[in-house]
């Protein structure tokens, strides 16, 4: 494929790329595949892991089939796909069509052993990146990036750097780096009973949580397997104060959150954050005796009684992410809960972590009408960045 270098005048440069992008939508009406009637085309960067991820799986995954219809037939943006990133690199690039909520046919757009790649890549408006890799080799706008998603899951700096300016932490914190000085980061904190974690962890993986003693015989075994992934130890959460102001959608998950608060159990409010002042909101509630949400059931709430302060403290710590990392665009979750610690025993709203990868809206399974509006909000982002990219 040509490359802009001495070999080819400016003129000329730009008239391959021209005849490029023109034998691509050849190709695609030989297809009938109809990119060239939308304002503008977006691509889902998805990953890949391992050989069984295949692309009838991935491309259905998550209800996204009502994603890109109404990205299609609302909006006017077309939809593609990729498939896979080594290296920057983006590999096959499709064109899925669904029946109901079920992938139905794709078409190959252009794939990694084809030069029309490149090319594909440089007719696009956006890329929503749902991908964990690095880097991406493209220069236009991606949605979500990847080293915004890397930088949240650095938990110290998140705690030092985003949450603690607006109040949002709300616990004392510390980060033991080697095995020699978990003793003394563990007493320095208050209280009898710690939660630790790995700093780069994530989905509740290897977390600690006891008493001084035995959190700090576990941190040291941890670090003495894995010496490059410090961890971070902070005061235990009391979360038996009921939630205040959240209520159910309905009745029935009014009942369920009636029972969450009187039996004191783990409660989590997700908050989403599609930019531009769209947000949305689901509940997280614990089996009583668990620490983390083995079952992930969501509980639905109305979004109206979601508390005001943390909806402008999401806002403040999503823009603050966003202008950190360029001024790049997210649809990120917020995760909130309320409790009281040793350092501060009035129970407070504090927030436990930021998802600026893969938020999961609801699935249609879970509950099709929260989830048809939680695609809405999503698509609504991703048609508002490409219509002003305008490719």
């Amino acid at each position: 494929m040509a490359t802009k270098n001495a070999d080819y005048s400016d003129s000329e440069y730009d008239f391959l790329i021209f005849r490029g992008i023109y034998d691509i939508i050849r190709n695609m009406k030989e297809k009938n595949i109809q990119s060239n009637d939308y304002d503008a085309t977006a691509l889902l960067a998805y990953p890949r892991f391992g050989d069984n991820d295949t692309l009838e799986k991935r491309l259905p995954s998550f209800g996204r089939a009502l994603l890109v219809r109404e990205l299609r037939s609302k909006y006017g943006i077309d939809v593609w796909a990729s498939h896979g990133v080594k290296k920057g690199d983006i590999y096959t690039i499709v064109r899925p069509e669904f029946e109901g909520l079920d992938l139905s046919r794709y078409d190959i757009i252009a794939d990694k052993n084809n030069e029309e790649l490149s090319l594909a890549l440089n007719s696009i408006a956006l890329i929503r990146n749902y991908t964990k890799t690095a880097r991406l080799n493209y220069d236009g706008t991606v949605l979500n990036p990847p080293d915004l998603r890397e930088a949240v899951r650095d938990k110290h700096k998140m705690a030092t750097e985003f949450y603690g300016p607006s109040g949002a932490y709300g616990r004392e914190n510390v980060i033991a780096h080697s095995v020699a000085g978990v003793s003394e980061a563990v007493t320095s904190l208050p209280g009898e009973m710690f939660v630790a974690k790995p700093n780069q962890g994530t989905l509740s993986r290897r977390i600690i949580v006891g008493d001084k003693s035995g959190v700090i015989s576990k941190v040291r075994q941890a670090l003495i397997k894995d010496p490059d992934n410090p961890y971070l130890v902070e005061e235990k959460i009391d979360f038996s104060s009921a939630m205040p102001g959240v209520r159910g959608e309905n009745s029935t998950e009014q009942s369920r959150l009636d029972r969450a608060n009187r039996d004191g159990v783990n409660k989590e409010l997700r908050l989403y954050y599609y930019s531009d002042g769209e947000w949305d909101g689901v509940l997280r509630v614990a089996e009583p005796g668990e620490t983390d949400f083995k079952a992930d059931k969501w509980l639905y709430i109305d979004l109206d009684s979601i508390p005001s302060e943390l909806l402008e403290k999401s806002q403040e710590i999503a823009k603050q992410l966003c202008r950190s990392y360029g001024d790049v665009e997210a649809h990120m979750a917020l995760d909130w809960t309320y409790g009281s610690v040793a350092s501060q025993p009035e129970p407070h709203w504090m927030i436990m972590e930021v998802n600026a990868g893969n938020p999961w809206n609801v699935k249609p399974g879970q509950n099709r009408q929260v989830s048809e509006r939680q695609h809405r909000k999503d698509a609504k982002q991703i048609a508002r960045i490409a219509k002003s990219v305008g490719k």
